[in-house]
């Protein structure tokens, strides 16, 4: 067996017990939490992860990492919710899977350093995972990636289709207009629409202004 690193996910739906502060038990929306697990050639799982503080939604971004066993957050057996298809996004040997993980972890504490602020379409938990993904592409040397079979972002499937996980390709941003613009960006993607114009982008500067 061979160590692993994978991105997997589940909606949001009745997740209160995964410390993502959102539940919306009995309504309808399809949006996915995104969490990455090192898994070695023993067996042995560790989970990195992204959320809200102890505040929620009005919280800064906050990451965890650490082992992966009954009562970690996003625990594969909790019954509350529904996981996706893991997808793997890199294979190879303990040493090599577990320099990706540590990148992983250096790119968690200096998010946790910055203290950006959460928001629930703009930069959350998926944010997390895609800049995490991002940081390590910019960091480990072509070779590492290669035998690692290293195959970047990929957002799990369920039934044979792939998530939908809002903020996945957000950046961090600090500044009010530059999270207005965030969050506008996920809500437009939320609706399969285009990008904000240069004109909405100027407007949204006035309202900033004016606030």
């Amino acid at each position: 067996m061979t160590a692993t690193l994978s991105i997997r996910s589940f909606n949001v739906i009745n997740s209160k017990s995964n410390n993502i502060g959102i539940n919306l038990s009995g309504n309808s929306f399809p949006a996915e939490h995104l969490y990455i697990i090192y898994e070695d050639s023993a067996g042995v799982k560790q989970y990195f992860r992204g959320g809200p503080g102890t505040f929620a939604m009005l919280d800064k971004v906050e990451v965890e990492h650490g082992a992966y066993i009954d009562g970690a957050p996003d625990w594969e057996g909790n019954t509350n919710v529904v996981h996706s298809d893991a997808v793997t996004i890199a294979s190879g040997s303990n040493a090599d899977i577990s320099q990706l993980y540590n990148m992983l972890i250096s790119y968690g504490d200096s998010v946790n350093a910055a203290g950006y602020e959460y928001d629930t379409l703009g930069q959350n938990s998926n944010t997390t995972v895609g800049q995490g993904v991002a940081y390590i592409e910019n960091t480990a040397s072509l070779q590492l990636l290669a035998d690692t079979n290293w195959q970047g972002m990929q957002l799990p499937t369920r039934n044979g289709e792939v998530v939908y996980a809002p903020a996945h390709d957000n950046t961090f941003q600090t500044g009010v207009l530059n999270r207005v613009k965030n969050t506008f960006d996920g809500f437009v993607d939320f609706l399969d629409g285009t990008p904000p114009t240069d004109a909405q982008l100027a407007d949204m500067q006035n309202f900033v202004d004016l606030t």
